[in-house]
């Protein structure tokens, strides 16, 4: 195991995976745990994960996840017992990238000055943004994004 890789922890509790989404380094692991009285299921099925594992109440499932597909292969996490359970896994080859808080928030530190294009992502209904952004020498950029259907990925 690389000892820069970490390991992260998805809950199944009150019938819902907390937190539903997760963004990670390719390497690291997610630790999913049943906070719930009755037995759940976490699956994935994909080129970046595959896996189907039941747990009773108390029990808890590891994945190292090895290779990333960012915004543009998120992981969906499901529950076989409880098909309205959901979340998304995205899983990046490289440090720069976070989910935003509960009010949509985000900043991102240490990022060096340069070019760079910010990939926005939210997987109710694949709403998607990009944009070129230029980091100055000060390091300091705000910005508004916002998302609507108008941003939704067309399949094809």
């Amino acid at each position: 195991r690389d000892p820069a890789s970490k390991t992260v922890e998805m809950n199944q509790e009150l019938f819902q995976f907390t937190p539903q989404t997760l963004a990670i380094r390719a390497g690291d692991s997610v630790k999913f745990l049943n906070g719930d009285s009755t037995t759940h299921n976490v699956q994935a099925l994909g080129s970046l994960a595959t896996f189907n594992e039941n747990m009773c109440q108390g029990g808890d499932f590891t994945y190292r996840f090895e290779r990333s597909g960012g915004i543009d292969q998120p992981v969906q996490i499901g529950c076989v017992f409880h098909g309205g359970m959901q979340a998304w896994i995205l899983i990046f080859d490289h440090p720069y990238f976070l989910v935003t808080d509960s009010k949509g928030k985000f900043s991102f530190k240490d990022v060096p000055a340069g070019r760079y294009r910010l990939d926005v992502y939210h997987p109710a209904g694949v709403l998607r943004d990009s944009q070129l952004i230029e980091i100055g020498s000060g390091g300091r950029l705000k910005l508004d994004v916002e998302l609507s259907p108008d941003h939704k990925k067309l399949a094809g």
